[in-house]
């Protein structure tokens, strides 16, 4: 036999059912009672926002934490990743580094204050 004629069955194609081979079920919720059951759900889990507000535990490590960041250590740490980033630039004579480290040290001092913001936020 030619080998083009040839074709290769894995036998008859298999119907799939749902699990246990049951139909589908016929008591569904309405459109109405999902919208009823979401706004039910929502209003139980729908509470006071205190995320930043609450709590002395962690406090010390949180202003330590902060004024490292934001500190002259952390200038130290954006100036030091703009440096590497020029010299891997100069060295491979691609611009990509550099943003990369310019980018870093705009998310180091940023972001401190960005976080504060949306942790203290109340509703």
């Amino acid at each position: 036999m030619n080998r083009k004629t040839l074709k290769k069955h894995a036998g008859p194609p298999q119907v799939f059912r749902r699990p246990l081979g049951g139909e589908p079920s016929a008591a569904r919720f309405s459109g109405g009672a999902q919208f009823v059951l979401a706004v039910l759900a929502l209003s139980l889990v729908a509470g006071s926002a205190f995320a930043g507000t609450t709590g002395t535990e962690f406090q010390n490590l949180y202003t330590w934490l902060n004024n490292v960041v934001t500190g002259y250590f952390g200038r130290a740490v954006a100036v030091a990743a703009v440096g590497i980033g020029a010299i891997i630039s100069i060295a491979r004579v691609n611009p990509i580094p550099i943003l990369a480290g310019v980018g870093f040290a705009v998310f180091l001092q940023y972001t401190p204050t960005i976080i504060t913001g949306i942790l203290t936020a109340t509703i």
